[in-house]
């Protein structure tokens, strides 16, 4: 299937989801997610703020704050098509609703982080594959940004387990991600 046609499948596959399903696997990820050492481990988190029918990650922000994590959140930048980083201190009053109707960090109170401070980021997706390349939205924000990250840095898709296949068809500009994680499993994902 070409990525269009599955970036349409899983859209509809994962919009059809009940709200009270997607909330009770959405809690079962984020209890995955606490207990994973890696997580444990991390000091500086970059998360997506979920909207719509993705896995729910606000209750994974409140808990990085309490935890004294810090937390970094994407602004997307749509005159670059580039993700700017910013540390939050506060949930949901440092940010605002930004482009794409989605929450962003609001400039007056955030400050710009550098990526060679993040340790674990989680990335939003429609589909991913057992070898951790994934189909986003298709406005390339997450792709441009995962090659500019530092090998140091170790990236996590978050999903339903509905939405792991075993093969994408990918780029050989893709980078893939390390790690995937859904209400079933955490998969190290195979290059």
């Amino acid at each position: 299937m070409k990525k269009e046609e599955l970036r349409q499948l899983f859209w509809n596959k994962r919009n059809s989801l009940p709200e009270k399903t997607r909330n009770s696997l959405s809690l079962k990820v984020f209890k995955k997610i606490a207990r994973w050492q890696i997580f444990s481990d991390s000091h500086t988190i970059m998360t997506f703020v979920s909207f719509g029918s993705e896995i729910d990650t606000h209750k994974l922000i409140k808990y990085c704050l309490e935890k004294r994590k810090k937390i970094v959140i994407p602004k997307a930048n749509k005159k670059e098509k580039k993700l700017i980083t910013y540390l939050i201190n506060k949930f949901p009053d440092d940010l605002e609703i930004g482009n794409y109707g989605i929450l962003e960090p609001r400039q007056d109170k955030c400050k710009i982080i550098d990526l060679k401070e993040i340790d674990l980021i989680f990335v939003p997706g429609l589909v991913f594959d057992k070898r951790g390349y994934r189909i986003g939205y298709g406005k390339g924000y997450f792709d441009n940004f995962l090659r500019k990250i530092g090998k140091h840095t170790i990236t996590c898709g978050l999903c339903f387990s509905f939405q792991v296949i075993d093969k994408i068809n990918h780029q050989k500009w893709d980078k893939p991600l390390e790690f995937i994680l859904n209400e079933k499993s955490l998969i190290k994902c195979k290059q």
